[in-house]
């Protein structure tokens, strides 16, 4: 009922975001983003529901969800 994922977000086009039109501009202008993202999801009666996200992860953004949401500590291996 739980599933992790991570990838690069990417636009419609399949290219990057314009990060400069984002919340991220400051971190792309001191070159410190990184093309990342990580999430939670749950599956509850039948429907995936995003628990929790995080884009530009500097280190292991995601190392508490297990606890945090008691989720299956081995879907993060």
């Amino acid at each position: 009922n739980w599933a992790f994922i991570n990838g690069k977000v990417r636009n419609a086009q399949g290219g990057d975001p314009d990060w400069k039109k984002t919340e991220y501009k400051e971190q792309i202008e001191n070159d410190d983003f990184e093309d990342n993202f990580f999430g939670l999801l749950k599956n509850t009666n039948g429907k995936w529901s995003v628990v929790k996200y995080a884009i530009s992860c500097l280190d292991v953004c995601y190392l508490e969800w297990d606890k945090e949401f008691k989720a299956p500590k081995e879907i993060f291996k």
